[in-house]
Protein backbone atom coordinates (compact mmCIF):
# COMPACT_ATOMS: atom_id res chain seq x y z
CA UNK A 1 0.00 0.00 0.00
CA UNK A 2 2.87 2.18 0.40
CA UNK A 3 3.93 1.96 -3.00
CA UNK A 4 0.34 2.20 -4.11
CA UNK A 5 -0.01 5.54 -2.39
CA UNK A 6 2.88 6.60 -3.95
CA UNK A 7 1.46 6.68 -7.45
CA UNK A 8 -2.21 7.18 -7.19
CA UNK A 9 -1.80 10.46 -6.67
CA UNK A 10 0.43 10.74 -9.57
CA UNK A 11 -2.03 9.02 -11.41
CA UNK A 12 -4.89 11.61 -10.27
CA UNK A 13 -2.90 14.64 -11.18
CA UNK A 14 -1.94 12.77 -14.11
CA UNK A 15 -5.18 12.11 -15.34
CA UNK A 16 -6.53 15.98 -14.55
CA UNK A 17 -4.33 17.20 -17.73
CA UNK A 18 -6.23 15.18 -19.94
CA UNK A 19 -9.52 17.39 -18.16
CA UNK A 20 -12.41 15.69 -16.25
CA UNK A 21 -14.30 15.41 -19.32
CA UNK A 22 -11.40 12.65 -20.74
CA UNK A 23 -11.83 10.45 -17.21
CA UNK A 24 -15.06 8.45 -18.16
CA UNK A 25 -13.56 7.27 -21.94
CA UNK A 26 -10.40 6.58 -19.76
CA UNK A 27 -13.05 4.28 -17.14
CA UNK A 28 -14.55 2.59 -19.67
CA UNK A 29 -11.55 1.89 -21.94
CA UNK A 30 -10.35 0.46 -18.67
CA UNK A 31 -13.18 -1.97 -18.38
CA UNK A 32 -12.74 -3.43 -21.79
CA UNK A 33 -8.85 -4.04 -21.15
CA UNK A 34 -9.25 -5.62 -17.69
CA UNK A 35 -11.73 -8.59 -18.85
CA UNK A 36 -8.73 -9.45 -20.91
CA UNK A 37 -6.28 -9.48 -18.50
CA UNK A 38 -8.33 -11.46 -16.36
CA UNK A 39 -8.45 -14.39 -19.26
CA UNK A 40 -4.45 -13.83 -18.96
CA UNK A 41 -4.67 -13.86 -14.88
CA UNK A 42 -7.34 -17.27 -15.00
CA UNK A 43 -4.78 -19.32 -16.98
CA UNK A 44 -1.69 -18.16 -15.12
CA UNK A 45 -3.50 -18.92 -11.63
CA UNK A 46 -4.54 -22.57 -13.37
CA UNK A 47 -0.56 -23.19 -14.74
CA UNK A 48 1.30 -22.14 -11.20
CA UNK A 49 1.21 -22.63 -7.81
CA UNK A 50 0.60 -19.51 -5.61
CA UNK A 51 4.71 -18.98 -4.96
CA UNK A 52 5.44 -19.01 -8.86
CA UNK A 53 2.27 -16.41 -10.38
CA UNK A 54 2.06 -14.03 -7.71
CA UNK A 55 6.19 -13.42 -7.92
CA UNK A 56 5.62 -12.98 -11.72
CA UNK A 57 2.69 -10.56 -11.35
CA UNK A 58 4.32 -8.15 -9.17
CA UNK A 59 7.41 -8.14 -11.10
CA UNK A 60 5.89 -7.86 -14.48
CA UNK A 61 4.00 -4.58 -13.16
CA UNK A 62 7.12 -3.01 -11.27
CA UNK A 63 8.80 -3.60 -14.92
CA UNK A 64 6.25 -1.36 -16.43
CA UNK A 65 6.76 0.89 -13.96
CA UNK A 66 10.23 1.63 -14.86
CA UNK A 67 8.81 1.55 -18.68
CA UNK A 68 6.56 4.25 -17.82
CA UNK A 69 8.75 6.44 -15.73
CA UNK A 70 11.22 6.34 -18.36
CA UNK A 71 9.09 7.15 -21.25
CA UNK A 72 7.90 10.09 -18.85
CA UNK A 73 11.46 11.46 -17.98
CA UNK A 74 12.18 11.93 -21.67
CA UNK A 75 9.48 15.04 -22.16
CA UNK A 76 7.24 15.29 -24.24
CA UNK A 77 6.28 18.51 -24.43
CA UNK A 78 7.22 19.39 -27.37
CA UNK A 79 4.99 16.69 -28.77
CA UNK A 80 1.39 16.91 -27.04
CA UNK A 81 -0.88 14.37 -28.80
CA UNK A 82 1.72 11.68 -27.64
CA UNK A 83 2.37 13.30 -24.28
CA UNK A 84 -1.93 12.65 -24.44
CA UNK A 85 -1.58 9.36 -25.47
CA UNK A 86 1.11 8.11 -22.47
CA UNK A 87 -0.96 9.75 -20.07
CA UNK A 88 -4.18 8.15 -21.16
CA UNK A 89 -2.21 4.49 -21.20
CA UNK A 90 -1.08 5.28 -18.00
CA UNK A 91 -3.69 5.64 -16.55
CA UNK A 92 -5.80 2.99 -18.05
CA UNK A 93 -2.49 0.77 -17.21
CA UNK A 94 -3.12 2.08 -13.35
CA UNK A 95 -6.43 1.31 -12.88
CA UNK A 96 -5.68 -2.25 -14.06
CA UNK A 97 -2.65 -2.44 -11.99
CA UNK A 98 -4.17 -1.37 -8.39
CA UNK A 99 -6.68 -3.47 -8.12
CA UNK A 100 -4.87 -6.76 -9.65
CA UNK A 101 -1.82 -6.30 -6.95
CA UNK A 102 -4.25 -5.96 -3.99
CA UNK A 103 -6.81 -8.35 -5.21
CA UNK A 104 -3.55 -11.01 -5.31
CA UNK A 105 -2.70 -9.86 -2.19
CA UNK A 106 -6.04 -10.69 -0.54
CA UNK A 107 -6.74 -13.70 -2.33
CA UNK A 108 -3.27 -14.93 -0.74
CA UNK A 109 -4.36 -13.67 3.13
CA UNK A 110 -7.67 -15.74 2.39
CA UNK A 111 -5.27 -18.56 1.17
CA UNK A 112 -3.47 -18.64 4.51
CA UNK A 113 -6.08 -17.46 6.94
CA UNK A 114 -8.98 -19.61 8.03
CA UNK A 115 -12.09 -17.57 8.69
CA UNK A 116 -12.32 -17.30 12.59
CA UNK A 117 -8.37 -16.30 12.17
CA UNK A 118 -9.32 -13.90 9.74
CA UNK A 119 -11.38 -11.86 12.05
CA UNK A 120 -8.41 -11.82 14.80
CA UNK A 121 -6.02 -10.54 12.56
CA UNK A 122 -7.35 -8.49 9.60
CA UNK A 123 -7.64 -5.80 11.31
CA UNK A 124 -4.03 -5.66 12.42
CA UNK A 125 -2.62 -6.27 8.87
CA UNK A 126 -5.56 -3.76 7.53
CA UNK A 127 -3.31 -1.33 10.02
CA UNK A 128 -0.31 -2.04 8.31
CA UNK A 129 -1.82 -1.21 5.03
CA UNK A 130 -2.75 2.24 6.27
CA UNK A 131 0.37 2.74 7.83
CA UNK A 132 1.84 1.77 4.45
CA UNK A 133 -0.41 4.00 2.78
CA UNK A 134 0.10 7.32 5.01
CA UNK A 135 3.71 6.83 4.17
CA UNK A 136 3.11 6.36 0.61
CA UNK A 137 1.39 9.71 1.04
CA UNK A 138 3.59 11.74 2.86
CA UNK A 139 6.75 10.56 0.61
CA UNK A 140 4.73 11.64 -2.28
CA UNK A 141 4.09 14.90 -0.50
CA UNK A 142 7.60 15.81 0.22
CA UNK A 143 9.28 14.43 -2.88
CA UNK A 144 6.82 16.84 -5.43
CA UNK A 145 9.23 19.44 -4.06
CA UNK A 146 11.95 18.06 -4.89
CA UNK A 147 11.32 15.96 -8.05
CA UNK A 148 8.53 15.77 -11.25
CA UNK A 149 5.53 13.59 -10.36
CA UNK A 150 6.34 10.76 -12.74
CA UNK A 151 10.19 9.86 -11.00
CA UNK A 152 8.21 8.75 -9.00
CA UNK A 153 6.91 5.46 -10.65
CA UNK A 154 10.56 4.19 -10.58
CA UNK A 155 10.45 4.69 -6.43
CA UNK A 156 7.18 2.31 -7.08
CA UNK A 157 8.88 -0.26 -9.20
CA UNK A 158 11.56 -0.97 -5.88
CA UNK A 159 8.53 -1.22 -3.28
CA UNK A 160 7.00 -4.07 -5.47
CA UNK A 161 10.00 -6.47 -5.13
CA UNK A 162 9.96 -5.71 -2.01
CA UNK A 163 6.67 -7.06 -1.72
CA UNK A 164 7.39 -10.05 -3.51
CA UNK A 165 10.27 -10.52 -0.49
CA UNK A 166 7.93 -10.65 2.03
CA UNK A 167 5.04 -12.79 0.66
CA UNK A 168 7.62 -15.20 -0.48
CA UNK A 169 8.72 -15.32 3.20
CA UNK A 170 5.27 -15.78 4.78
CA UNK A 171 4.29 -18.28 1.40
CA UNK A 172 7.35 -20.55 3.27
CA UNK A 173 6.14 -19.95 6.54
CA UNK A 174 2.71 -21.42 5.83
CA UNK A 175 3.88 -24.29 4.32
CA UNK A 176 6.00 -25.48 7.29
CA UNK A 177 3.41 -25.00 9.31
CA UNK A 178 1.37 -27.38 7.26
CA UNK A 179 4.07 -29.84 6.76
CA UNK A 180 5.32 -30.18 10.61
CA UNK A 181 7.32 -33.18 9.21
CA UNK A 182 9.98 -33.79 12.15
CA UNK A 183 12.56 -32.98 9.94
CA UNK A 184 15.14 -29.93 8.72
CA UNK A 185 13.42 -26.30 7.38
CA UNK A 186 15.20 -27.18 4.08
CA UNK A 187 13.42 -30.85 4.29
CA UNK A 188 10.68 -29.33 5.81
CA UNK A 189 9.87 -26.83 3.39
CA UNK A 190 10.57 -28.76 0.29
CA UNK A 191 7.93 -31.51 1.16
CA UNK A 192 5.67 -29.06 2.39
CA UNK A 193 5.89 -26.99 -1.47
CA UNK A 194 5.61 -31.01 -3.28
CA UNK A 195 2.66 -31.58 -1.07
CA UNK A 196 0.53 -28.01 -2.06
CA UNK A 197 1.61 -28.53 -5.91
CA UNK A 198 0.37 -31.91 -5.52
CA UNK A 199 -2.58 -31.30 -3.65
CA UNK A 200 -3.75 -28.60 -5.77
CA UNK A 201 -2.71 -30.14 -9.28
CA UNK A 202 -0.05 -27.29 -9.33
CA UNK A 203 -1.83 -24.22 -8.53
CA UNK A 204 -4.93 -23.04 -6.32
CA UNK A 205 -7.33 -23.61 -8.82
CA UNK A 206 -6.35 -26.98 -10.02
CA UNK A 207 -8.27 -30.11 -9.17
CA UNK A 208 -11.71 -31.36 -11.05
CA UNK A 209 -12.70 -28.22 -11.40
CA UNK A 210 -9.76 -26.92 -13.03
CA UNK A 211 -10.52 -24.92 -16.56
CA UNK A 212 -13.42 -22.89 -15.43
CA UNK A 213 -13.53 -19.06 -15.76
CA UNK A 214 -14.07 -16.69 -12.98
CA UNK A 215 -17.28 -15.67 -14.81
CA UNK A 216 -18.33 -19.17 -15.40
CA UNK A 217 -18.08 -19.83 -11.13
CA UNK A 218 -20.09 -16.54 -10.52
CA UNK A 219 -23.05 -17.35 -12.91
CA UNK A 220 -23.34 -21.03 -11.10
CA UNK A 221 -23.38 -20.07 -7.19
CA UNK A 222 -25.98 -17.27 -5.83
CA UNK A 223 -23.27 -16.27 -3.17
CA UNK A 224 -20.80 -15.35 -5.50
CA UNK A 225 -23.65 -12.92 -7.53
CA UNK A 226 -24.48 -11.48 -4.51
CA UNK A 227 -20.70 -10.65 -3.54
CA UNK A 228 -20.43 -9.35 -7.73
CA UNK A 229 -23.28 -6.94 -6.88
CA UNK A 230 -22.24 -5.74 -3.67
CA UNK A 231 -18.88 -5.23 -5.86
CA UNK A 232 -20.63 -3.04 -8.61
CA UNK A 233 -22.63 -1.30 -6.35
CA UNK A 234 -19.56 -0.45 -3.95
CA UNK A 235 -17.45 0.79 -6.56
CA UNK A 236 -20.27 2.37 -8.30
CA UNK A 237 -20.89 4.80 -5.31
CA UNK A 238 -17.37 5.46 -5.16
CA UNK A 239 -16.68 6.49 -8.17
CA UNK A 240 -19.40 9.44 -8.00
CA UNK A 241 -18.09 10.52 -5.00
CA UNK A 242 -14.19 10.56 -6.46
CA UNK A 243 -15.32 11.98 -9.67
CA UNK A 244 -16.97 15.00 -7.21
CA UNK A 245 -13.73 15.54 -5.82
CA UNK A 246 -11.63 15.76 -9.14
CA UNK A 247 -14.60 18.18 -9.90
CA UNK A 248 -13.85 20.40 -7.24
CA UNK A 249 -9.82 20.02 -7.18
CA UNK A 250 -9.90 20.93 -11.16
CA UNK A 251 -12.04 24.13 -10.06
CA UNK A 252 -10.24 25.45 -7.40
CA UNK A 253 -6.19 24.33 -7.36
CA UNK A 254 -4.60 25.08 -11.31
CA UNK A 255 -0.87 23.62 -10.54
CA UNK A 256 -0.13 20.26 -11.44
CA UNK A 257 2.11 19.79 -8.32
CA UNK A 258 -0.24 21.27 -6.29
CA UNK A 259 -2.86 19.22 -7.22
CA UNK A 260 -0.63 15.93 -6.76
CA UNK A 261 0.11 17.41 -2.92
CA UNK A 262 -3.41 18.11 -2.81
CA UNK A 263 -4.33 14.38 -3.45
CA UNK A 264 -1.46 13.16 -1.59
CA UNK A 265 -3.11 14.90 1.61
CA UNK A 266 -6.68 13.62 1.47
CA UNK A 267 -4.90 10.41 1.14
CA UNK A 268 -2.82 10.79 3.78
CA UNK A 269 -5.88 11.62 5.92
CA UNK A 270 -7.70 8.75 4.85
CA UNK A 271 -5.03 6.63 6.15
CA UNK A 272 -4.89 8.39 9.72
CA UNK A 273 -8.77 7.21 9.63
CA UNK A 274 -8.53 3.85 8.60
CA UNK A 275 -5.32 3.21 10.82
CA UNK A 276 -7.02 4.46 13.52
CA UNK A 277 -10.35 2.26 12.83
CA UNK A 278 -7.77 -0.43 12.15
CA UNK A 279 -6.07 -0.36 15.68
CA UNK A 280 -8.99 0.71 18.04
CA UNK A 281 -12.44 -0.77 16.05
CA UNK A 282 -12.10 -3.72 13.49
CA UNK A 283 -11.59 -6.00 15.28
CA UNK A 284 -13.59 -6.34 18.15
CA UNK A 285 -16.67 -5.05 15.41
CA UNK A 286 -16.03 -7.82 13.77
CA UNK A 287 -15.64 -10.15 16.94
CA UNK A 288 -18.91 -9.00 18.39
CA UNK A 289 -21.24 -7.64 15.42
CA UNK A 290 -22.72 -9.51 12.60
CA UNK A 291 -20.34 -8.79 9.18
CA UNK A 292 -23.21 -6.62 7.72
CA UNK A 293 -22.28 -3.68 9.92
CA UNK A 294 -19.24 -3.24 8.78
CA UNK A 295 -20.61 -3.81 5.36
CA UNK A 296 -22.98 -0.63 5.85
CA UNK A 297 -20.84 1.64 7.65
CA UNK A 298 -19.37 3.55 4.25
CA UNK A 299 -22.74 3.58 2.47
CA UNK A 300 -24.36 4.71 5.79
CA UNK A 301 -21.61 7.91 5.89
CA UNK A 302 -21.73 8.13 2.32
CA UNK A 303 -25.58 9.06 2.75
CA UNK A 304 -24.54 11.41 5.30
CA UNK A 305 -22.25 13.26 3.30
CA UNK A 306 -24.66 13.60 0.41
CA UNK A 307 -27.40 15.53 2.76
CA UNK A 308 -23.99 17.98 4.26
CA UNK A 309 -23.30 18.76 0.81
CA UNK A 310 -26.43 20.14 0.02
CA UNK A 311 -26.32 22.48 3.01
CA UNK A 312 -22.37 23.39 2.57
CA UNK A 313 -21.30 22.83 -0.30
CA UNK A 314 -17.44 23.33 -1.20
CA UNK A 315 -14.28 21.37 -1.77
CA UNK A 316 -13.93 20.72 1.99
CA UNK A 317 -17.04 18.90 2.65
CA UNK A 318 -16.60 16.62 0.01
CA UNK A 319 -12.95 16.13 1.03
CA UNK A 320 -14.49 15.39 4.09
CA UNK A 321 -16.90 12.80 3.37
CA UNK A 322 -14.23 10.99 1.37
CA UNK A 323 -12.08 10.98 4.00
CA UNK A 324 -14.36 9.39 5.96
CA UNK A 325 -15.61 7.09 3.48
CA UNK A 326 -12.54 5.68 2.23
CA UNK A 327 -11.08 5.89 6.40
CA UNK A 328 -13.87 3.16 6.48
CA UNK A 329 -13.35 1.28 2.99
CA UNK A 330 -10.11 0.41 4.10
CA UNK A 331 -10.60 -0.62 7.03
CA UNK A 332 -14.02 -2.25 8.50
CA UNK A 333 -15.30 -2.10 5.47
CA UNK A 334 -12.57 -4.29 3.81
CA UNK A 335 -11.91 -6.50 6.66
CA UNK A 336 -15.53 -7.60 6.75
CA UNK A 337 -15.55 -7.86 2.58
CA UNK A 338 -12.33 -10.44 2.81
CA UNK A 339 -13.96 -12.04 5.13
CA UNK A 340 -17.17 -13.41 2.94
CA UNK A 341 -14.77 -14.70 0.69
CA UNK A 342 -13.54 -17.15 3.58
CA UNK A 343 -16.46 -19.05 3.35
CA UNK A 344 -15.47 -20.24 -0.98
CA UNK A 345 -13.31 -22.29 -2.48
CA UNK A 346 -9.85 -21.74 -2.95
CA UNK A 347 -10.44 -21.54 -7.01
CA UNK A 348 -13.60 -19.16 -6.27
CA UNK A 349 -10.85 -17.44 -3.92
CA UNK A 350 -8.37 -16.88 -7.14
CA UNK A 351 -10.35 -16.69 -10.07
CA UNK A 352 -13.96 -15.63 -8.63
CA UNK A 353 -12.85 -13.15 -6.72
CA UNK A 354 -9.97 -12.06 -8.78
CA UNK A 355 -13.32 -11.14 -11.44
CA UNK A 356 -14.92 -9.68 -9.34
CA UNK A 357 -12.63 -7.18 -7.44
CA UNK A 358 -11.30 -6.03 -11.07
CA UNK A 359 -13.81 -6.53 -14.11
CA UNK A 360 -16.85 -6.06 -11.95
CA UNK A 361 -15.19 -3.57 -9.74
CA UNK A 362 -14.04 -1.70 -13.16
CA UNK A 363 -17.69 -2.36 -14.43
CA UNK A 364 -18.94 -0.08 -11.76
CA UNK A 365 -16.46 2.38 -12.69
CA UNK A 366 -17.20 2.59 -16.14
CA UNK A 367 -21.12 2.56 -15.72
CA UNK A 368 -20.66 5.47 -13.11
CA UNK A 369 -18.14 7.13 -16.21
CA UNK A 370 -21.06 6.14 -18.49
CA UNK A 371 -23.43 8.50 -16.20
CA UNK A 372 -20.91 11.09 -15.79
CA UNK A 373 -20.39 11.38 -19.09
CA UNK A 374 -23.64 11.75 -19.99
CA UNK A 375 -24.39 14.38 -17.22
CA UNK A 376 -21.23 16.58 -18.50
CA UNK A 377 -23.11 16.99 -21.67
CA UNK A 378 -26.57 16.18 -21.49
CA UNK A 379 -29.81 16.27 -23.51
CA UNK A 380 -32.52 19.26 -23.27
CA UNK A 381 -35.05 16.66 -20.76
CA UNK A 382 -32.06 15.62 -18.53
CA UNK A 383 -30.68 19.14 -18.29
CA UNK A 384 -34.09 20.58 -16.83
CA UNK A 385 -33.79 17.36 -14.38
CA UNK A 386 -30.04 18.80 -13.20
CA UNK A 387 -31.44 22.28 -12.89
CA UNK A 388 -33.88 21.37 -10.82
CA UNK A 389 -31.42 19.65 -8.46
CA UNK A 390 -28.67 22.29 -8.60
CA UNK A 391 -31.87 24.38 -7.64
CA UNK A 392 -31.58 22.72 -3.76
CA UNK A 393 -28.07 24.04 -3.64
CA UNK A 394 -27.42 27.25 -1.86
CA UNK A 395 -27.05 30.74 -3.67
CA UNK A 396 -23.58 30.78 -4.73
CA UNK A 397 -22.47 27.71 -4.82
CA UNK A 398 -20.44 26.89 -7.87
CA UNK A 399 -20.83 28.27 -11.10
CA UNK A 400 -23.50 28.30 -13.90
CA UNK A 401 -22.05 25.03 -15.43
CA UNK A 402 -20.67 23.17 -12.24
CA UNK A 403 -24.11 23.86 -9.88
CA UNK A 404 -25.49 21.05 -12.09
CA UNK A 405 -23.36 18.92 -12.50
CA UNK A 406 -22.11 18.47 -8.82
CA UNK A 407 -25.66 18.19 -7.39
CA UNK A 408 -26.67 15.37 -10.03
CA UNK A 409 -23.51 13.51 -8.80
CA UNK A 410 -23.69 13.72 -5.46
CA UNK A 411 -28.08 12.71 -5.74
CA UNK A 412 -26.62 9.49 -7.86
CA UNK A 413 -23.93 8.56 -5.02
CA UNK A 414 -26.86 8.33 -2.91
CA UNK A 415 -28.74 6.67 -4.77
CA UNK A 416 -26.27 3.90 -5.24
CA UNK A 417 -25.63 3.96 -1.63
CA UNK A 418 -29.11 3.04 -0.89
CA UNK A 419 -28.87 0.37 -3.23
CA UNK A 420 -25.98 -0.88 -1.65
CA UNK A 421 -27.50 -1.36 1.71
CA UNK A 422 -30.21 -3.17 0.67
CA UNK A 423 -27.75 -6.03 -1.23
CA UNK A 424 -25.37 -6.59 1.82
CA UNK A 425 -28.48 -7.32 3.74
CA UNK A 426 -29.06 -10.16 1.89
CA UNK A 427 -25.49 -11.14 1.26
CA UNK A 428 -25.01 -11.17 5.09
CA UNK A 429 -27.72 -13.29 5.72
CA UNK A 430 -26.14 -15.82 2.78
CA UNK A 431 -22.70 -15.65 4.30
CA UNK A 432 -24.33 -16.69 7.75
CA UNK A 433 -25.83 -19.70 5.99
CA UNK A 434 -22.35 -20.86 4.63
CA UNK A 435 -21.01 -20.64 8.09
CA UNK A 436 -23.54 -22.54 9.53
CA UNK A 437 -23.35 -25.04 7.42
Amino acid sequence: MGGYYILKPVRDALGLELGTKQLPNLFMGTMVVIYFANLVYGKLVGMWPRHRFIPFVYRFFALNLILFGGLFLLGLESYPALKKGLIATFFIWFSIFNLFVVTIFWSFMNDVWKTDQSKRLYGFIGAGASLGAFCGSQATIGLVKIVNVESLLILGAGVLEICVQIMQRIHRNALLEEGREPDSPEKKLERAEAKEVSASGGSPAAGKEEGRSGLSLILRSRYLLLLAGFMFLLTSSNTFLWFQLNELVQIEIVDKEARAATFARIYQAVQVVSLAVQLLATAAILRRFDLRVGLAAVPAVMMIGSALFFLHPGLWVVGLTYVACYGLHYSINRASREILYTATTAEERYKAKSFNDTFVYRFGDASSALIVKIIQTPPVWLAGLMASAAALLPAGAGTETTRPLLATLVIMGLIFAVARLVIIWFLGREFNRKIAK
